[in-house]
């Protein structure tokens, strides 16, 4: 669910799978951090479905297990700053979209710093801190949370704009709507 969530339903975009037989160059380069998590690994086929190109975040043990379930290329996250040289390296400069589904410690920096000059979308499943989202201002942060309510699923975007200084979120107001 909240790899639909950050890959589909809040990019606005329909699943088209004749993009898959697009030339590679003109394919769209999708970042995914945690890739080998059990979201990340939703997401890698979901991407990969979609057209996309993606690039995988993950560990180095687990690099057979995420381009099994789609990546086209794998980095490893234990240096930071190695971690965004090579996805722009392996992008040449051209990631646009990315999908964080760790949101923690260094995984926003490593994944703001992986996108292109022309910046783009990052979903996170928890907020940044601020000075994340100052860092980069031509990437878009969308958070998303997902819960369950009532024996329902219901999906809850909170805009960056929401959240509290104290790093809350006013979720009842965002259930609300």
């Amino acid at each position: 669910m909240a790899a639909g969530e950050g890959i589909w339903k809040s990019l606005g975009t329909s699943f088209n799978f004749s993009s898959s037989n697009q030339d590679e160059a003109e394919r769209t380069q999708y970042m995914i951090y945690g890739a080998s998590s059990s979201v990340g690994l939703f997401a890698l086929q979901l991407a990969k479905l979609m057209g996309y190109r993606p690039i995988a975040i993950c560990s180095p043990h687990n690099f057979d297990l995420v381009k099994s379930y789609g990546a086209e290329a794998t980095v490893d996250y234990h240096d930071g700053e190695k971690a965004s040289a090579e996805i722009k390296r392996i992008s040449e400069g051209r990631v646009e979209l990315g999908l964080d589904t760790i949101s923690a410690g260094e995984s926003f920096m490593i994944s703001l710093n992986g996108f292109g000059d022309k910046g783009g979308q990052l979903n996170v499943i928890l907020p940044p801190s601020e000075e994340a989202t100052r860092f980069r201002p031509n990437i878009k942060v969308a958070i998303t949370f997902m819960y369950t309510l009532f024996g329902r699923v219901s999906f809850l975007r909170i805009p960056s704009s929401s959240i509290r200084a104290d790093g809350g979120t006013g979720v009842q107001d965002g259930l609300q709507a």
